[in-house]
This record gives structure tokens, C-alpha cells and sequence, in this order.
């Protein structure tokens, strides 16, 4: 539940585990409820079988699962969580805040951090391949393309850019938004993308044409993020009033969400350009994402979304069914 208390730990934990001695803190937290509990985690000494103990205050109690996991549990309050460490840890790519990243499955990564440094590397070797110059200002987004050679970007400069991952090379600028760009999808193999943005629209571009096929729709506030999914052809998502573009490909079956900074969730049928649903929020919506779930004759879809105010939402794509029609 949105409500439920949260443990917090120190972010140091693991160099913890390793220690014969000294603590660390861990509180227990309620959004809106200032009477937060605070303890402290103390390394006892090492049993028969080199696990560390610990003896911890506040109601608070800790146990090593594996080398690189503990669980914390507030008895009083029944909750509990399991920390897990990471295996490895990147310290000469980067020195400020990384908004963004994507890895693909050969070993490489790209990543954007706030001093304007937008790089292609390798995360076995870590070893630096490329630095991307050409944005103005800061990079809200940056994925592969499923051919994972293709890198494509989105910025506070208004523009999506395409990068090819061997040679640092952008080829491709797609222009036509008014405001940042803060977020894009990637429609099956590339040849359309959708990008969001501050501006308040959704746009489907042409990548091998560089050019806008169209707007998908308009909104009133500024657009945070999107998530874009395939639906069974049953799905009403309606026909397109015009003959759409012969560069529109794959567009038939994809519906897109739009979480926006006044609140709501807009909906779109991309083919047929029509708009599903809207859904209002209390607080801006910073993330949306679709979940799946394959049962034996089926699969479910839900989407989930988060908010400013840490509350999550996730609600099943076709209880909306009814709105559509």
C-alpha cells in the first residue's frame, strides 16, 4: 500500500557487513507522519560460521542473508526489507548525477550525467568509447535502438538525436518541438519513435525521413514520461478518420500513456489518433510503465504510475474497456 511505513538504511551498508565493528542507522518512515522511528545497528562480532550478529535499537532487528544481502525487520510495526548490495560499483565515468542510462545485452552502456557529459562506454571493461556532443543544455532520455548499435536521445534543446554507437556520429535531428523533450518510445524495430514533452504534445516521427508524421495529441500541462504497449487486435482501439502515412509502421496495435506535471494520465490509441481516457492525480506524475502477466490462455495488462508525492497507482489497461467504446 502507498501508506504503508518504509524502511530506510545508511547507504553505506555493505562496507558495514564487512567490518568487525562500528553501526549504522536505519529509520522507519510514513509519508505524512512526522513521528518517524530511528535506530541503530550495531556489529556484535562474528558467529560459529563467520556471519556477522547484530544488536540493534529502537525495536529494530538485522540478519545477513548472503554476502551481499541483509534484511532489517520493526517488529512492533510487522514490517520488514531486504537490502540487496550492489556487485559492482562504476567511479571513472562520471562525477555528478546521472539522470539517465541504458546498457544493451554486447557489454555497452550510455549515459548522461549533468555536466553535460553524454558518453557510450563499456560496463565489463569500464572503458570510455564515445563522448556524444551536440545537445544544448541537458539530455532527459537516451536508449539503443533494438539493433543496440543506434543510440537515440532526447533533450531541453527541443530535439531528438540519432547517434550511431560505433563512431559517435548524428546523423539524424528530429526538430519540431516547442519546449524540452523529457520522454520518448521506440516503436518495435525503430523506424517510427514517439518522443513527449514540455511543450504538452506527443509527436510520431519518421527516423529514416527525419521528419514529424504527426501529433498525437495535445495536452494542456507539461509532459513527464511515457509507455507505449501492444494490444490484441479485439481491443477497440477505433480507425483513423485519414489514410495514415505509408512511413507509418507498426502503429495498428500500440496504445500510449502520457503522465503529465498538472496530474493526469492521458491515453492514446496510436493509429487511429484516439484518445482512450484520462485519469487525474493529486500531484504530478513523474513515471508510467506497463506490467504483463501471461496466464495459460491469456495475458493481463496493467499499467502502473508514480507520483510526486510517492503514491503509485497500477490499474489494469483493460477495466478501462468500457470507456473506450
Amino acid at each position: 500500500m502507498p501508506d504503508s511505513p518504509v524502511i530506510f538504511i545508511q547507504c553505506d551498508w555493505d562496507d558495514f557487513l564487512r567490518k568487525t565493528q562500528g553501526s549504522l542507522w536505519v529509520s522507519l518512515k510514513k509519508r505524512g507522519d512526522s513521528n518517524n522511528i530511528h535506530g541503530k545497528i550495531t556489529n556484535a562480532g562474528f558467529d560459529s560460521n563467520e556471519s556477522p550478529t547484530f544488536l540493534a535499537t529502537s525495536g529494530f532487528s538485522a540478519e545477513v542473508l548472503a554476502n551481499d544481502m541483509i534484511k532489517v525487520e520493526h517488529k512492533q510495526s510487522q514490517i520488514s526489507a531486504v537490502f540487496v548490495a550492489p556487485t559492482k560499483v562504476y567511479t571513472d565515468i562520471h562525477k555528478k548525477s546521472i539522470p539517465c542510462l541504458d546498457v544493451t545485452t554486447t557489454g555497452l552502456c550510455v549515459s548522461y550525467c549533468v555536466e553535460n557529459n553524454l558518453v557510450v562506454w563499456d560496463f565489463n571493461k569500464e572503458e570510455l568509447k564515445l563522448k556524444l556532443e551536440g545537445h544544448v543544455g541537458e539530455v532527459y532520455k537516451c536508449k539503443f535502438f533494438p539493433s543496440e548499435r543506434v543510440v537515440l536521445t532526447g533533450g531541453g534543446d527541443m530535439q531528438l538525436k540519432i547517434w550511431c554507437a560505433e563512431t559517435g556520429r548524428c546523423p539524424v535531428s528530429l526538430k519540431g518541438h516547442r519546449r524540452a523533450v523529457t520522454d520518448f518510445v521506440i516503436i518495435d524495430v525503430g523506424r517510427n519513435v514517439i518522443s513527449v514533452s514540455k511543450d504538452g504534445s506527443a509527436k510520431l516521427w519518421d527516423c529514416g525521413q527525419s521528419s514529424c508524421i504527426d501529433t498525437l495529441i495535445c495536452t494542456s500541462s507539461e509532459v513527464n514520461c511515457c509507455a507505449i504497449t501492444s494490444v490484441s487486435p479485439s481491443f477497440p482501439v477505433g480507425e483513423p478518420e485519414d489514410s495514415p502515412s505509408e512511413r507509418e509502421i507498426g502503429t495498428q496495435n500500440k496504445i500510449l500513456i502520457l503522465g503529465c506535471e498538472d496530474g493526469t494520465v492521458h491515453s492514446v490509441a496510436v493509429y487511429s489518433r484516439r484518445k482512450l481516457f484520462t485519469l487525474v492525480l493529486k500531484s504530478p506524475v513523474n513515471s508510467v510503465a506497463f506490467l504483463e502477466t501471461t496466464h495459460e490462455t491469456d495475458v493481463e495488462k496493467k499499467f502502473v504510475v508514480g507520483c510526486q508525492n510517492e503514491c503509485q497507482l497500477c490499474l489494469k489497461l483493460l477495466s478501462w474497456k468500457a470507456n473506450f467504446q
